[in-house]
């Protein structure tokens, strides 16, 4: 899984791409969001060599002029969503959808399959529920979604993140 902040600079975006590409020539499907920033650099990149083996959820069709077909976030993606954000309830119904779309992106389509891993970057370097903070943003929920379902997160923010998704990768 491949997300981030639409802040994400533009060194850890060109390393996304190329992670990307890597983790599609090694055969790994990629559950991105189609958000500007981090999850396009992790879709092209995937894309390069396997655009069968990507699944981009988004919150509404078309969303970002994506046109993937996963773009409805039903009520249980909701209700996942709403049990690891914050403030759910001061949400609007369009950021509802953008968070509930992480939940598919962790727990995939029938939210019954955690993804293998989550890479991301953060301004802040979270991992986890408890170093999530308000830089954080949005992909916070979907780290806490991880964080619940046993998901390691690999956060780019970090110096060591690559190194230590090498020595995942590797076993």
């Amino acid at each position: 899984m491949g997300i981030g902040s639409q802040e994400t600079p533009l060194s850890v975006l060109q390393a996304m791409a190329s992670l990307g590409t890597r983790l599609a020539r090694d055969g790994w499907t990629l559950r991105s969001g189609g958000a500007r920033g981090a999850d396009v650099a992790f879709e092209t990149g995937h894309r390069r060599i396997a655009a069968d083996r990507l699944e981009v959820y988004l919150p509404w069709k078309s969303f970002n002029k994506n046109e993937s077909p996963l773009y409805t976030v039903g009520p249980e993606a909701l209700q996942v969503a709403a049990q690891h954000h914050p403030a759910w309830d001061a949400c609007s119904g369009m950021a509802q959808k953008l968070h509930g779309r992480n939940a598919y992106q962790v727990l995939g389509p029938a939210l019954d399959t955690p993804s293998a891993f989550l890479v991301c970057w953060t301004r802040d370097g979270a991992t986890n529920r408890q170093e999530r903070s308000r830089d954080t943003g949005g992909t916070g929920t979907a780290i806490e979604i991880a964080d619940a379902h046993g998901v390691p997160v690999f956060n780019l923010a970090r110096a060591s993140a690559l190194r230590d998704l090498e020595a995942w990768l590797a076993g």
